[in-house]
């Protein structure tokens, strides 16, 4: 810093001696009792007995140097906050002292929007008596005095005052500190209206902020709102998060911190109404599948300190649905078969407790699930859902390349093999993957009748119908016209013509859509509208998944949450949503694409049926 001109060469000379001499303190408290502590001794005695174990030949010396370091190092980092945003203008002085409700400051959060002005002043107050872990130094409460009316302006702001300022308070209990959010506001206002927007729209991004208040730093980086890292940055990136990193279980806590920072960059580039183009499920596929490549041998590793290994075996993990297809949403599960290749000689491992093939790769798939699904201090790193494995869930979790293979050709059923257009090795053995690959792509080009086929698609439509069946425009999955019926009309056209025409083979499902259109297995403008539909239910769906737990009821959310929805809806949107002009659109747009899906399939099939 003081090379680049950014800070004085006898502060920061200053500085790192301070640095040093704190943490040769840390160092022989923590040597003292094998203990890892940061706290001085309570007692006077003790911290005599340190100060001797640090070299002075009188107690009162440590004493006097510390303190003059502390001292050094506060003015410091007051020096760095002294100028506190300003309050919004216009705004009228409030009143947060005293036992007594001050009139101006109830008539000017009235005015604000607030529906409750008595509870924001008691919420403040508490906030200023240090009533939370986070505002009990002074220094915090000092900085959250100038900062308050800044805040509540904010929170004002977001269409629903008074529920956003209790998701505030909330957030603050959780704090386990306030002094690093507080200064990063004082040094950055404009990250305030940012924090209120992402409280007052979506719980799970701000349950995550509760957790790593710190990640707010991120926002501040360049880039962080103008483009999205490529597969190859984000290898790049976890690579020298989980560098010298040895112990596995704080290997498995930096994967998780590296898949939920990423998370929480899309979820806030969602919020504040950035188009992609489709980009965010393709970038969260990337997360996904760099994460898993980086996990699957550190816990092969893990697993081999025990039982050893094959020297010929092999583990590879196939992606279906949503990953498959390169279409992740911040909240997808993650639908995965576990696919080995070992010897078939009755041979067994080479570790202290060797086990056979079978039993192996069963304990080894345990331990990966474990590792992917067990939550730890940082969460958990994805739900996984392991039904569309070879005779669904019950079947063996872990499956031989032999046996998958032997499964497809036999015993599989039609909507086996219209998932299979959807599946996609990600990470292991590079040999295994190719060698599955080839198996899918065996499968899905084989010659079938297409009179059987059609019936069967349209059974399963049926039955998923009956099971699922939904007039709530915003449950895009099921709607009649939406994201299933999509995916239904490119895996039957994939089915039908990918003998012929193999190239129209694709697991993301606008991808195959269009291949299917360049083949004349499909018209070019029917093609062009199931895309664009396809591509607006994903739109809706990932942003309500983001913002809303359970159903959506439009009465029941902010405008602020409706005014995001209808960004999601039309990208070109810069104004207040009319929730019932969208809702005929959206209903016009499912009817289109529900007549799309007869005529391919439902007539056609009817017709059969009846001998017509």
């Amino acid at each position: 810093l003081a090379e680049a001109g950014r800070a004085d060469r006898a502060v920061t000379d200053a500085l790192a001696g301070d640095y040093r001499f704190l943490r040769r303190i840390e160092h022989r408290l923590q040597m003292i009792d094998d203990q890892q502590t940061h706290s001085l001794p309570e007692s006077d005695d003790q911290v005599d007995r340190l100060a001797g174990f640090l070299g002075f030949v009188r107690p009162a010396e440590f004493r006097d140097a510390l303190g003059a370091a502390l001292r050094r190092v506060e003015r410091q980092y007051d020096g760095l906050f002294q100028d506190a945003p300003q309050p919004p203008a216009g705004s009228a002085t409030m009143v947060f002292a005293g036992a007594d409700l001050d009139p101006d400051t109830l008539a000017a959060l009235s005015a604000m929007g607030f529906g409750k002005p008595e509870t924001v002043i008691e919420t403040v107050r508490g906030w200023l008596h240090g009533r939370y872990r986070a505002t009990r130094s002074e220094r915090t409460r000092g900085m959250l005095t100038r900062l308050a009316p800044t805040i509540l302006d904010a929170l004002a702001r977001t269409g629903d005052p008074d529920g956003t300022l209790h998701r505030f308070d909330a957030f603050l209990q959780r704090l386990p500190a306030g002094i690093q959010l507080f200064a990063l506001f004082h040094s950055n206002p404009q990250l305030v209206p940012l924090m209120a927007r992402i409280l007052g729209t979506s719980g799970r991004l701000a349950d995550y902020l509760a957790r790593n208040p710190g990640q707010f730093d991120s926002v501040l980086m360049p880039g962080f709102l103008d483009s999205l890292p490529t597969r190859e940055e984000l290898a790049e990136e976890l690579a020298l998060m989980t560098a010298g990193v040895p112990d596995y279980e704080e290997s498995l806590n930096a994967l998780r911190r590296f898949t939920n920072d990423n998370r929480f960059r899309v979820g806030v580039q969602m919020l504040i109404g950035m188009d992609r183009d489709g980009a965010y499920g393709a970038f969260l596929s990337d997360v996904a599948e760099v994460a898993l490549s980086a996990l699957v041998p550190r816990v092969e590793s893990e697993f081999a300190r025990r039982h050893g290994g094959y020297e010929k075996g092999a583990l590879a993990i196939l992606a279906m649905g949503k990953l498959g297809g390169g279409e992740l949403s911040i909240r997808s599960d993650l639908d995965l078969i576990m696919v080995y290749d070992a010897p078939a000689d009755g041979s067994q491992s080479d570790g202290a407790k060797p086990l056979p093939p079978t039993m192996y790769y069963a304990r080894l798939i345990q331990r990966l699930l474990s590792a992917i699904t067990a939550p730890t201090a940082e969460g958990l790193l994805y739900e996984v859902d392991m039904r569309l494995r070879p005779s669904g869930r019950a079947g063996p979790l872990a499956t031989s390349l032999e046996a998958f293979t032997r499964y497809q050709d036999e015993s599989a059923w039609t909507w086996e093999h219209m998932a299979l257009t959807r599946a996609r090795p990600i990470c292991g053995d590079p040999a295994l993957c190719e060698a599955i690959a080839g198996v899918i792509r065996d499968v899905l080009c084989r010659r079938r009748d297409p009179e059987t086929l059609l019936r069967d698609v349209a059974d399963m439509r049926r039955r998923i119908d009956k099971e699922h069946g939904t007039d709530d425009i915003w449950t895009v999955k099921y709607l009649r016209g939406g994201l299933i019926d999509i995916e239904f009309i490119a895996q039957y056209l994939q089915l039908r013509h990918a003998h012929d025409t193999p190239e129209v083979l694709s697991p993301n499902t606008e991808a195959a859509l269009g291949r299917l259109a360049a083949a004349g297995a499909l018209a070019a403008e029917t093609a062009d509208t199931l895309i664009a539909t396809h591509a607006l239910w994903q739109r809706i769906q990932a942003y309500l998944r983001l913002t809303v737990e359970g159903a959506f009821k439009p009465a029941e959310v902010s405008e602020d949450l409706l005014a995001g929805l209808a960004r999601a809806a039309d990208p070109d949107c810069d104004g207040p949503c009319d929730i019932a002009a969208l809702e005929r659109t959206l209903r016009g747009t499912a009817a289109a694409c529900h007549g799309i899906f007869e005529a391919l399939i439902d007539a056609p099939a009817a017709r059969l049926s009846t001998g017509g």
